[in-house]
């Protein structure tokens, strides 16, 4: 069950099936019906996802700069960046059959309910960005190795 930050209180609402008793039919808080007619989506902000392809573009662009020598390795990056754009292009295309998706709560000021609890945007940012600002950071770390070890 999700928590409303805003109401403090479960947002998910039970309704007994007709001719089933103790049976419930849950409406969870993100049905587009409940978002005002748009799909509730991933709920993040587009400044995250700005980030998270961001990130993988500098670890991209630092292993190509240090292999730029070999055919070989550029062959290698070309097809991971063209896994990648797949991996990206195909959240995007499957969230955009859905229609419009709703602003994130943390757009509106709010907090982002998750299945733990409402998570603030400092939170946020820092669960999802870890691991492609790591894999930035350890791209431009390589690069730099290899721009003082490399003659």
């Amino acid at each position: 069950m999700f928590r409303d930050p805003d109401a403090g209180s479960v947002a998910n609402q039970t309704d007994p099936k007709p001719g089933g008793e103790g049976q419930e039919n849950v409406r969870s808080s993100h049905s587009p019906s409940l978002v005002g007619g748009l799909q509730a989506g991933f709920e993040l902000p587009r400044s995250v996802w700005h980030l998270m392809i961001g990130c993988y573009a500098v670890f991209f662009a630092s292993l190509f700069l240090v292999t730029a020598g070999s055919s070989n390795a550029i062959f290698v990056i070309v097809i991971s960046v063209l896994y990648s754009a797949m991996y990206f292009g195909t959240a995007q295309i499957l969230n955009a059959i859905g229609g419009q998706e709703a602003p994130s709560p943390l757009d509106r000021g709010k907090k982002l309910a998750t299945s733990t609890g409402p998570m603030e945007r400092a939170a946020v940012y820092g669960q999802v960005l870890i691991v492609p600002a790591a894999v930035a950071i350890f791209g431009v770390t390589i690069a730099m190795i290899c721009a003082f070890i490399m003659p």
